[in-house]
């Protein structure tokens, strides 16, 4: 079950032409806003783990419209979350990095089966492993950010694959 009959509607790969495109640029508006209010609303999974879905709206604008409109939708999307959670970095540089490579491997990949693309996009985690293992935190603690980050990307990419399978959901983010 790939992705091979995964249509996605885009002009060009960067999806730079999306953002003179209204619909474009109120689907980026609505969605970053949904992921915001998604970060208000997390799951606890364990001591100082909470499951967030606030990153699924800003796949979806990814992986319809293109990179550069799901980095934008990064931005917007990720200013609830990232304060909750105490990232030591940027928006710019988290949830935003990793939309850009998710329309990327989207775009590049579609012939590979959701969770091979799942794992080939968690590679962003390394950025906060780096800062764990220099920051010496416990091992206790990595551990329970990978064991929360390899599920929450895999049920991303189950839930993404098949909502951009969807014409239904693909006619009503484009023309």
């Amino acid at each position: 079950m790939g992705g091979e009959n995964l249509r996605l509607h885009r002009k060009d790969f960067w999806g730079i032409s999306c953002l003179q495109e209204p619909k474009a640029l109120l689907a980026i508006a609505a969605m970053s806003a949904f992921g915001n209010v998604l970060g208000l609303i997390m799951i606890p999974i364990g001591p100082q783990a909470k499951l967030d879905l606030t990153t699924l709206p800003l796949l979806v604008i990814a992986g319809i419209y293109g990179p550069i409109p799901g980095f934008i939708a990064g931005i917007l999307g990720s200013l609830v979350t990232i304060p909750q959670f105490g990232h030591p970095f940027s928006p710019l540089l988290w949830y935003d990095f990793y939309l850009l490579l998710c329309g990327i491997v989207s775009s590049r990949l579609r012939m590979l089966f959701a969770p091979i693309v799942s794992f080939l996009i968690l590679w962003p985690t390394l950025g906060y492993w780096m800062n764990v293992v220099f920051l010496k935190f416990p091992a206790a603690v990595w551990w329970m950010i990978f064991l929360k980050e390899i599920p929450m990307t895999l049920v991303y990419g189950f839930i993404i694959e098949n909502l951009l399978r969807s014409e239904r959901v693909i006619n009503a983010f484009t023309d």
